[in-house]
């Protein structure tokens, strides 16, 4: 069996319009071409827009995960710092508290090195501590 179009097309053939069939065939296949490049071209900016889709989605994806490295950092680093904190306020209160003593300025050996001092021009003249031996003369020797 023919189908009906080859039948029409024969007799459309024979009757003497064969003059046209080869252009036509050559539209038709212009066109046939057209198409699939088309299609082609429509597959090729969907697998585009996909691809692009992708890579924002790994950029969100990304930064996602830098967002929850930050906060882990930051929780360490508030943590450390809490912790150095706590230990600065407690030596803190330990220096404040330290008990004053006087003793050991005025003791014998603290007032001797004071007047030496004074001797040697680095604290201002004052009351002496101790008493300070005399200073031998230039240029001679004591022992």
């Amino acid at each position: 069996m023919i189908p009906a179009f080859a039948v029409t097309a024969g007799k459309w053939l024979l009757a003497g319009n064969w003059k046209w069939a080869v252009p036509s065939a050559i539209a038709a296949g212009a066109a046939i071409y057209a198409g699939t490049q088309r299609l082609n071209y429509l597959d090729c900016k969907a697998d585009r827009i996909a691809d692009k889709l992708a890579h924002q989605q790994a950029l969100i994806d990304q930064k996602e995960a830098d967002g929850k490295l930050t906060a882990e950092i930051l929780g360490q680093q508030a943590g450390r710092i809490a912790e150095l904190s706590a230990k600065g306020a407690t030596h803190t209160e330990i220096i404040r508290h330290v008990p004053i003593t006087t003793a050991c300025s005025a003791s014998p050996a603290m007032r001797a090195a004071d007047d030496g001092l004074r001797d040697l021009g680095f604290r201002e003249q004052g009351r002496a501590g101790a008493a300070a031996p005399e200073a031998a003369p230039a240029g001679t020797r004591t022992r």
